[in-house]
């Protein structure tokens, strides 16, 4: 093999690892992006599940159902429902 052979396919390969950066780099911002969705998710899927849950029990009254229902929309701040 020729050297302008090896650096032609070093070249070639040097903008692999270039598209491969772009690539990773994507990937990278796209998993940030899900974490943060999961992470705005995973308090309403915790509110969720404690409304159903309430839903289930007997020991929960119209208001705490309520209560439930606007911090599930996102209208209640969760700590507010830890202290009632």
């Amino acid at each position: 093999m020729a050297v302008t052979d090896l650096l032609k396919e070093f070249e070639a390969l040097k903008a692999e690892v270039v598209v491969l950066k772009a690539k990773l780099t994507t990937l990278e911002g796209l998993t940030r992006g899900i974490r943060s969705a999961l992470g705005e998710i995973q308090p309403r899927l915790l509110v969720a599940s404690r409304f159903v849950g309430a839903l289930k029990t007997s020991g929960y009254n119209a208001d705490r159902l309520r209560l439930l229902t606007e911090e599930l929309k996102g209208n209640v701040p969760a700590p507010y429902l830890e202290r009632g």
